[in-house]
């Protein structure tokens, strides 16, 4: 009760250096037990050619996981697309375009890669909120796995979101999830 506790910055309770410090190589894996929904920005801002670009980044980020890894099932992965963002005839702004639900198979054939491959240019507006309210179905139809796994989602655009108001309130809802 009489004693001094070190400050919150102090040498005795605060210690900082850098790891990891070596470039990358180009092999690196990611073996995290962990559901991870990636929307591609297929929006008007992208152009055909970005949206290519996207793609194919996309099917190399997907290379850089395992769904298995030492026997045991790791990443999934589920792919939406938005960006075709339209009012429609009852002016509700067009929902972002399930790809892929949450899947361990990231082959071609048929698989996650498969999924990828049909992704289109859509030419719409910047729908990031449609986009993140389509993850958070993804992340509801595929909680059959038992325990607990850490759900991301990786959002990969050019540009800003055309409702930012909606956006940051869906951010925050996933958060809080």
């Amino acid at each position: 009760g009489n004693g001094k506790c070190p400050t919150a910055l102090g040498p005795e309770r605060y210690q900082k250096r850098q790891c990891n410090t070596h470039d990358c190589t180009g092999d690196e894996i990611c073996i995290a037990e962990q559901d991870l929904v990636i929307a591609i920005d297929s929006s008007n801002s992208i152009g055909s050619t970005g949206h290519g670009y996207i793609k194919s980044f996309t099917r190399s980020l997907i290379g850089k996981y395992e769904a298995k890894y030492q026997e045991k099932p790791r990443m999934r992965i589920g792919l939406i697309e938005f960006g075709n963002g339209a009012l429609q005839s009852d002016d509700t702004v067009s929902p972002a375009i399930m790809l892929s639900r949450l899947s361990g198979d990231f082959e071609s054939g048929g698989g996650l890669l498969s999924a990828l491959d049909t992704s289109e240019y859509r030419a719409g507006f910047t729908n990031m909120a449609q986009a993140l309210a389509l993850s958070e179905k993804v992340f509801i139809m595929g909680s059959d796995v038992v325990g607990r796994r850490q759900q991301s989602v990786l959002l990969i655009s050019d540009g800003l979101p055309s409702f930012n108001f909606e956006t940051n309130e869906l951010i925050q809802q996933l958060d809080d999830k």
